[in-house]
C-alpha cells in the first residue's frame, strides 16, 4: 500500500472519528519520517467497538474481507480491486490502559507520532516497535527496521540480532557500506512537459565507507513516498515482521 493511499485512509478514518493507530512497517517509516522499504499492506489498531464503523467506511471504498486461515474476530485483512490491503487489529482496554481482550495491545503501545507525506499520524512508539521484533526467528527485513529505529531513537539493539551485527561488522572490515540512518528531504519532480510538479518526501540513506587510513560518507537516495510522473513505485522485498502478539508476520 503506497503512502498516498495510507494518508487518504488516515484522513477518512479521522473524519469518521475512528481512533486509529498505525502499526507495522508504515509505523516504522512514519517514525523515521520517510519511506525506507516497500509495504504490501497497512497495519492498523483500533478499539474493538469501532470495528463496525471501520467496516462501513472500508466497504464504501470497495474493500472486502480476505479469506485467511489465521483470521479471527479481532484480526482480519481487507483488500480492494487495486490491491490495497489493510490488516485490522482490534483491542479492548481496561480503564487503567491494560489489555482486556482482543489483540493484546495496551494503551502504552498506542502513543507514538510520526509523519507520512508530511501528515501527522498516530503510531506505535519506537521502543515498542523494536520490542515487537523479538521472540521469533528474525530476518533481514526485521534487521532493517530495528537497526534504523535503534539508531534514530538511541535504543539498545535487542537479543536475537547478534548474527546480523556480526555480518555487518565483517562487511565493514571489507570496506563495504554500512547502513546508518535515513535522512529525509523534500524535492519537486516535474513532468516531461513541465506542466505539473509532485512534492515527494525522499529518503536518502547514508552509508559509512570504512577504508584503511580513514572513512567517508556517501549519500544514496532509495525511496520516495509519493508517485513520480512516470508511475514508478516503491522498491523492496515487501516482507514483514512476526508480530509477537499475533503469531504471524506483519508487513
Amino acid at each position: 500500500m503506497d503512502a498516498a493511499s495510507v494518508v487518504l485512509f488516515w484522513r477518512s478514518a479521522c473524519a469518521e472519528g475512528l481512533n486509529i493507530c498505525i502499526d507495522g512497517g508504515w509505523a516504522v517509516d512514519a517514525l523515521l519520517g520517510c519511506q525506507t522499504r516497500q509495504h504490501n499492506d497497512l497495519d492498523i489498531a483500533l478499539p474493538a467497538d469501532q470495528v463496525p464503523r471501520l467496516m462501513a467506511l472500508l466497504a464504501a471504498d470497495g474493500m472486502r474481507i480476505v479469506d485467511r486461515s489465521d483470521s479471527w474476530e479481532h484480526n482480519f485483512v481487507l483488500e480492494d480491486d487495486m490491491g490495497r490491503i489493510i490488516d485490522v487489529h482490534s483491542y479492548i482496554l481496561n480503564s487503567d490502559g491494560t489489555n482486556a481482550g482482543g489483540v493484546s495491545y495496551e494503551a502504552q503501545h498506542l502513543t507514538g507520532e510520526g509523519l507520512i507525506l508530511g501528515e501527522m499520524i498516530r503510531c506505535v512508539p519506537p521502543e515498542w516497535l523494536v520490542s515487537f521484533h523479538t521472540g521469533y526467528d528474525v530476518d533481514e527485513n526485521d534487521w532493517h527496521d530495528v537497526r534504523l529505529l535503534c539508531s534514530r531513537f538511541n535504543i539498545e539493539i535487542p537479543i536475537g540480532f547478534e548474527g546480523f551485527i556480526q555480518n555487518d561488522t565483517g562487511t565493514r572490515r571489507q570496506g563495504k557500506p554500512d547502513l546508518l540512518s535515513p535522512i529525509c528531504r523534500e524535492r519537486t519532480v516535474f513532468t516531461d512537459q513541465g506542466e505539473s510538479a509532485i512534492l515527494l518526501n525522499t529518503c536518502a540513506i547514508v552509508h559509512q565507507i570504512h577504508k584503511k587510513g580513514g572513512s567517508h560518507e556517501t549519500m544514496d537516495t532509495h525511496y520516495s513516498t509519493g508517485r513520480v510522473p512516470n508511475g514508478s513505485g516503491d522498491a523492496g522485498d515487501g516482507r514483514g515482521y512476526q508480530h509477537h502478539r499475533l503469531g504471524r508476520r506483519i508487513e
